[in-house]
C-alpha cells in the first residue's frame, strides 16, 4: 500500500489476518443480530478460512445451525472441531455443553450420554495442559463410576 510519489509501506501480515478475522466476525454478528443465520454461517466460515479450528467461529456456526433447525449440522460442526488436532486445548465447557445438548436432541437419552462421555474422554485425553481438561477427566471418571 502506498500513495503516489511515496515509498511503499510494509504491512504486518499477522495484523492484516487479524483484521480480516475481526471484520468477518463483525459481519457474522451483524447477521445474527438481524436474524440472518444462513448469512452468519457464511461469515463465520470466512473466519475459519483465516483461522482453521477457531472455536468461537465453530461454536457460533453450530448455534446458527440450531436456529435454522439443523441440529444435525450443528453437532457435526462441533464434532469436526474437536477432531482437529490443534483445537483440543481450545475446547471449553461451553462447547462441550452444546455438544451434550445437541446429542440429546439427536439421539435417545442413553445413547446421547454414551456419545457425550466418549467425546469427553477423547478431549480430556488429548487436552492435557488445561484446567478444563482436568475437570473433564474428573467428570468422565465420576460418570463412569455411576454406571
Amino acid at each position: 500500500m502506498h500513495l503516489k510519489g511515496s515509498a511503499p509501506v510494509k504491512t504486518n501480515v499477522k495484523y492484516e489476518k487479524n483484521l480480516k478475522v475481526l471484520l468477518h466476525l463483525n459481519d457474522a454478528y451483524c447477521c445474527v443480530f438481524d436474524n440472518k443465520f444462513k448469512d452468519a454461517v457464511e461469515a463465520f466460515r470466512n473466519v475459519l478460512l483465516e483461522v482453521p479450528g477457531n472455536p468461537v467461529a465453530a461454536n457460533n456456526i453450530a448455534t446458527c445451525h440450531v436456529f435454522n433447525n439443523m441440529a444435525d449440522k450443528a453437532l457435526e460442526t462441533l464434532s469436526d472441531l474437536i477432531k482437529m488436532p490443534d483445537t483440543l486445548n481450545t475446547v471449553n465447557e461451553q462447547i462441550l455443553s452444546n455438544i451434550k445438548e445437541l446429542c440429546r436432541v439427536q439421539y435417545a437419552d442413553k445413547e446421547s450420554d454414551d456419545k457425550y462421555n466418549r467425546i469427553v474422554s477423547i478431549v480430556s485425553k488429548n487436552a492435557k495442559d488445561s484446567v478444563c481438561s482436568m475437570i473433564m477427566q474428573q467428570n468422565a471418571i465420576n460418570n463412569a463410576a455411576k454406571k
